[in-house]
């Protein structure tokens, strides 16, 4: 099977670099730069110019005495906003309040996406 080919308006480097974000998550929730490297298939020079950039702008830091970077919270200025909008609070709470009264348990609500659920 062919790939067809991008669109002239397709930036590949946008997509590297939200694809290098995405190694990290709930399993993997820090890498250190050879991990981080071979999960993107990237070198380790262009890794690290990858994780100094992240740094610079706050969505990656670095554990010193780990040697692991993790995401900062700065990373949640992407999903939060979607969130926000969906209004699942207002259209699940009655549901949930009828679950935990009549069962007489806790009820939590997460967004499944792909095989990563987002607790909210």
């Amino acid at each position: 099977m062919t790939k067809s080919p991008k669109p002239r308006y397709f930036i590949n480097s946008l997509k590297r670099g939200l694809s290098f974000l995405s190694t990290f998550s709930s399993n993997k929730p820090q890498l250190n730069l050879s991990k981080l490297a071979q999960a993107n298939d990237m070198t380790l020079a262009t890794c690290r110019r990858y994780i100094l950039t992240l740094q610079d702008l706050d969505y990656i830091v670095r554990d010193p005495s780990s040697k692991k970077h993790s995401l900062t919270p700065k990373i949640l200025s992407f999903g939060l906003p979607l969130v926000r909008n969906m209004d699942l609070r207002s259209r699940l709470l009655p549901y949930m309040i009828e679950i935990t009264r009549g069962l007489d348990v806790t009820t939590q609500c997460t967004i499944l996406y792909e095989t990563e659920n987002c607790l909210y």
